[in-house]
């Protein structure tokens, strides 16, 4: 009988193996540390003069949030919050939005994408972010929490 099967059946479905440790639960964007995350992003973000962009772009709990917007010539996008401890390096999530590295292209394109769908963001303000996006010409920037030294810092990243 295989795992179909049952599911047609309507039976359960029993794990070859049971987890070792409990797992923490929730790992999402409402659990108590992504709160905190969240909180402090869009502080900085707002400080800044950047509109966030709703929703999340991956990242641990998938709980990473983008902001955008002008800088006199230059336009920002900002990501994060990441967090580093000591000996640790900073970790760019592989699979943010479906197959795509944070910081790529496609990453960018996609989140261009979606926000073209959500229609609810300053038209102009999108406009630029998407011919921005296309020729590669955004500034991108990780906001990260180094725990050890507890201070916030941004990484200028180069698009992949």
């Amino acid at each position: 009988m295989t795992i179909y099967d049952n599911l047609k059946d309507k039976q359960a479905v029993q794990a070859d193996e049971q987890p070792s440790e409990a797992l923490s639960l929730p790992m999402n964007e409402f659990s108590t540390d992504a709160v905190k995350r969240s909180g402090l992003f869009e502080s900085i973000a707002s400080r800044q003069g950047l509109t966030i962009l709703p929703g999340r772009f991956g990242g641990e709990y998938n709980n990473d949030m983008v902001a955008i917007g002008e800088n006199g010539d230059d336009f920002i996008l900002l990501f994060g919050l990441k967090t580093v401890e000591e000996g640790r390096d900073i970790q760019l999530d592989r699979m943010a939005i479906g197959p795509f590295l944070q910081g790529s292209s496609e990453w960018l394109k996609l989140i261009v994408y979606s926000m073209e769908l959500y229609d609810e963001l300053d038209a102009t303000l999108m406009a630029k972010f998407k011919e921005h996006v296309e020729n590669k010409t955004i500034s991108l920037n990780l906001l990260y929490l180094d725990l050890d030294e507890k201070q916030m810092n941004i990484l200028p990243l180069a698009i992949q």
